[in-house]
């Protein structure tokens, strides 16, 4: 495969960033309408195209850099904290400002400088209390980053769609063992269980799955898609998995639902990368896509804002309210995030390139081949 910028890549990240807005918009205007707020929810799955689009570009990238670069792994990890770091570090100071250390929902306990420490340094999605209590969504972030890390390792063993089909099966044997596992060992009061159900959802092992997936996706577009074969094949699983709830036996294969959701999402991808439909594949979406990780991190701030000036409680219990505030979310995130891509995202990843540059020279010159 020519690894480079791929416009329905950047695209798929817009759409999943317009999921993910979409549900979160929807649980503070919400809609009158069930069938409109069932659709609205529907957008969680935006976070589970967004691991699967992440795993297939880090790959291209990883392939793409092994032999021109001296040292791929260092690059790699140095790469990912100066693209992922600056901005999430932002999110940290402004979500401190705006919620301060008082008790909410995902800290019942409020947050101590145990939850900032382990936050900022990425370690925050191994604990109920704190994978999602300083940065709203910050437990993807801490998912990702786990998967930065091993990386490396999953790409010098996966040699084929086969070897990765192989990982992934194994990894949902994973995840069924380890459910009890993390129920038996946080042992919350009764009135903060739900932080460990949701942890059962939230946490790597529950989402490595779907990373897989992705690798797997990438294996396909990297050794060609047969397209007559993809299609019988990509239809038959699509229509499972979409119908999923009224066949008898549930969910193939006892998968969780949000793997079975990713399967469903990966054919999407497949079939996307063959046909780049406009309605999917347009400026708008490649855009969005664009700024996907800023509007991400920060869009909740600009709800927190809404709720401040009263525009949510406007237009909450209205299905056309409910639709503004979501387009008015998306338009003010994208315009924030555009701003602090130039003023931030951009010079991290400039001074990334620089320091990565130092580094090569440093060890070099100390002998390191």
């Amino acid at each position: 495969m020519d690894i480079k910028k791929y416009p329905y890549l950047d695209a798929l990240k817009g759409l999943a960033i317009l999921a993910v807005v979409l549900v979160h918009s929807s649980q503070y205007a919400v809609p009158t309408n069930e069938l409109l707020n069932r659709i609205m929810k529907k957008g969680m799955l935006g976070v589970q195209l967004f691991f699967i689009v992440s795993a297939i570009a880090i790959c291209m990238s990883w392939y793409s850099k092994m032999a021109s670069e001296r040292f791929p792994k260092l690059n790699f990890y140095l790469k990912r904290v100066f693209r992922i770091a600056p901005l999430f570090y932002l999110a940290i100071v402004i979500f401190l400002i705006l919620n301060g250390l008082k008790p909410r929902y995902s800290a019942p306990m409020g947050v101590n400088r145990w939850d900032i420490f382990l936050t900022a340094t990425f370690l925050h999605g191994f604990n109920p209390l704190t994978i999602n209590s300083l940065v709203p969504g910050g437990w993807s972030i801490a998912n990702e980053a786990f998967f930065y890390l091993l990386v490396p390792f999953l790409l010098s063993e996966v040699r084929s769609p086969v070897f990765a089909i192989l990982m992934f099966f194994s990894s949902l044997w994973i995840l069924k063992m380890s459910e009890p596992f993390i129920m038996g060992l946080f042992n919350y009061p009764v009135n903060q269980q739900y932080l460990v159900r949701d942890f059962c959802y939230l946490n790597f092992l529950a989402q490595f799955p779907v990373f897989l997936i992705g690798i797997i996706t990438f294996c396909f577009l990297k050794n060609g898609i047969r397209k007559v074969r993809f299609y019988w094949i990509g239809g038959f699983i699509f229509i499972i998995t979409v119908f999923r709830s009224y066949l008898p036996f549930g969910s193939p294969l006892f998968m969780p639902q949000w793997v079975v959701d990713a399967i469903a999402i990966s054919i999407f991808v497949m079939f996307l990368s063959l046909h780049q439909v406009v309605i999917f594949v347009n400026f708008v979406t490649v855009k969005l896509g664009r700024q996907s990780y800023g509007i991400y991190l920060f869009h909740f701030a600009i709800i927190y804002l809404f709720q401040k000036i009263g525009l949510t409680q406007y237009l909450t219990g209205s299905n056309f309210g409910s639709l503004v505030h979501f387009i008015l979310l998306v338009a003010v995130s994208f315009s924030v995030a555009s701003f602090i891509h130039v003023l931030i995202e951009e010079p991290g990843i400039k001074l990334g390139n620089w320091f990565i540059q130092r580094v090569t020279l440093k060890l070099k010159s100390l002998g390191y081949e």
